[in-house]
Parts: C-alpha cells; sequence; structure tokens
C-alpha cells in the first residue's frame, strides 16, 4: 500500500552498492552548506554581527559546507541508493529550514528586525532548493539501482485529465502574494506572486498544449515496478500498490492504492498488449 510503499520498494543489494560518485558528493555538499551558511548567517544576524561582517561569513561557510559534505557522502557505500529508497524524501530533506520559516515570519507577531527575516527567508530557498536537489539525485540513483533490466515495455505517458494541480496551486499563491501587496509587504508579495506564476506557467505549458512534447514524461515497466521518467527525475511505482489494471475506450488504467496512473489509450501503440505485459508483470509480484 501506498501508505508502506518504503517497505513495498525493492530492496538494495549490498554488494553492489558503490562510494557516490562526483555529482552526488557535489550536491550533497551543497546541501550541506546551504544549511551550515544558513545558520550561521543568521546566529550573526541576532547577534548584532554588522552587514559587512556576514557577507564575509557567507562564502566561508559555503566553502566549508561544500567540501565537508563531499568528504561526508564519499565515507558511505551507497548512500544516494539508501536515500533514494525513503519514502518523502523531499520533504524530509527540507525539515531543517522549518526554524528559518519561524524568523521569516516572526516580525509579523514581535519585534524582530526585517534584517533577520531576509536572511531567514534566503535560507527557507537555499534550504528549500539544495533539498529537493538531493533528493531528486538520490531518488534517481536508488531507481537506476534496482532496475537494471531491460524494460519490458516503455511508452510515452499523454495524459487524459486537462486541469492539474499546478493551476490551483498557482492561482492561490497569486492570491496570497497579491495580499502580501496590498498590504505592504514587497517581499512576500514578490515570493509567493512569483511562486505561483511559475506554477501556473508550468501547469499551463503541461496542461493545456494537447501535445506530446520533450517533456512527455515516459513509463517503464520493469520487474521492480513501473518507472516514471519525466528526464531529470524518476519515479519508481513498485508493482504491490497496484490493485488492477484495466483498458477502457479513452485510457489505461493503472489503479493504485492511493492516486490511479491514467494514459491516454491513443498515444499507445498496441495498447492492448501493453495492458496485458503490465497485468502479467503485477500478477507475478
Amino acid at each position: 500500500m501506498l501508505s508502506n510503499q518504503h517497505q513495498c520498494a525493492p530492496r538494495l543489494e549490498p554488494a553492489g552498492l558503490e562510494v557516490p560518485d562526483i555529482g552526488f558528493r557535489f550536491g550533497f555538499g551543497a546541501y550541506v552548506a546551504a544549511v551550515l551558511t544558513a545558520t550561521v548567517t543568521t546566529a550573526a544576524v541576532l547577534a548584532g554581527v554588522t552587514g559587512t561582517t556576514v557577507l564575509a561569513l557567507a562564502p566561508a561557510t559555503l566553502t566549508v559546507g561544500v567540501i565537508g559534505g563531499g568528504i561526508l557522502a564519499s565515507r558511505y557505500r551507497g548512500l544516494a541508493e539508501r536515500l533514494g529508497r525513503r519514502r518523502w524524501l523531499g520533504v524530509q530533506c527540507s525539515l531543517p529550514a522549518l526554524p528559518f520559516v519561524g524568523l521569516a515570519l516572526a516580525p509579523f507577531v514581535t519585534d524582530f528586525g526585517t534584517s533577520v527575516a531576509a536572511v531567514a527567508i534566503l535560507g527557507v530557498i537555499g534550504i528549500g532548493l539544495a533539498g529537493l536537489l538531493v533528493a531528486a539525485m538520490a531518488t534517481n540513483r536508488y531507481v537506476d539501482a534496482v532496475t537494471s533490466d531491460e524494460p519490458v515495455v516503455t511508452w510515452a505517458w499523454v495524459k487524459t485529465r486537462l486541469i492539474r494541480r499546478e493551476l490551483f496551486i498557482g492561482v492561490g499563491f497569486l492570491l496570497v502574494g497579491l495580499g502580501s501587496f496590498y498590504s505592504g509587504d514587497f517581499t512576500f508579495a514578490v515570493l509567493w506572486g512569483g511562486y505561483g506564476l511559475f506554477r501556473l506557467v508550468a501547469g499551463y505549458s503541461s496542461s493545456f498544449f494537447d501535445v506530446e512534447t520533450a517533456s512527455t514524461p515516459t513509463l517503464a515497466a520493469h520487474e521492480a515496478g513501473l518507472v516514471v521518467d519525466r528526464g531529470l527525475t524518476k519515479q519508481l511505482l513498485p508493482w504491490e500498490p497496484v490493485s488492477e489494471i484495466e483498458l477502457t475506450d479513452d485510457e489505461l488504467v493503472v489503479e493504485r492504492d492511493w492516486r490511479s496512473l491514467r494514459c491516454r489509450r491513443s498515444a499507445i501503440d498496441d495498447s492492448e498488449s501493453v495492458a496485458a505485459t503490465l497485468e502479467e508483470l503485477r500478477t507475478e509480484r
């Protein structure tokens, strides 16, 4: 089941795990650097250190974090793959940003200076982006490790529903940004409004252009599960949570415990054969 996705996820073979590659070591180092820099600079501002000193601290802590994090990652075989097997890894990697979120909101309820909030906002952004980067890199490497076999069948995932959650999220953040603008908080207006605009553009480009593009995800069926390849990120959907493979007049539906995966049937070559193959793989598990 989805709630037990970690248990359903295929296990890693310890003998096949290697020291993380240079790309992951750099990404992990960037994550450590983001957390370290946010902590040091925010503490410095809270202590009343001058702006010049804070600016001098930032590059030094970034350098130490990248190098130290890279060295730390290199000491653990299979670190990327073990992390990538975790459920909601992106959320877990973003947890260190929570204290800085509180500091960013503090000026609304206390007499904290705006300089503390500004540094905290930068910390939230840095930790969030670095955390998502590490999560994506780790997940990709885990998926590659457990799906080293050739896919049984592959096809383009052309979705059937045009309205997507990105559009609703984008409108929501735009409204928050508009509210911040009218309240005089231009920093939050730019942050929330810009993010809302980004989500709207992402949702519009992927939902309302009814064509298959280079950004269209691909699906590949392996013995371990179904791999969703979005180009920069990959996701493994194990067969255990899949309850049924259904072929309708318009869709190929992979029924899962929490969220079904729907593909436009007309975009799949020999959809009946694909559905039969998926059902065979599902029942074999």
